[in-house]
């Protein structure tokens, strides 16, 4: 899973994604459709994931965000910084 990361410092998991689209139904179905996704990868329950949009980020504003408490790092994350957060990370 591309673009996923661990925050130790808060112990969040959280994987960026394009989450781009105008039609109601779209956007509907891709928040469902990734949010099961994230959940089954990072082995979180499916009513434990959380989804923002990045507003502010030279590299990741308009992006999507799913997020979700865990203990450790799911396997291929990239562990940030422990002097990181999720939001200082996304908005670098």
């Amino acid at each position: 899973m591309d673009e996923l990361f661990y925050s130790p410092k808060e112990k969040i998991v959280f994987w960026v994604t394009l989450g781009s689209s105008e039609k109601v139904q779209e956007i509907i179905s891709s928040l469902k459709r990734d949010a099961a996704k994230f959940a089954a990868f990072t082995k979180v329950a499916s009513d434990a994931v959380h989804t923002m949009d990045v507003k502010e980020s030279r590299q990741y504003k308009n992006k999507r965000v799913f997020y979700a408490q865990a203990d450790t790092a799911p396997q291929g994350a990239f562990i940030i910084s422990e002097t990181s957060t999720m939001h200082t990370w996304l908005e670098y």
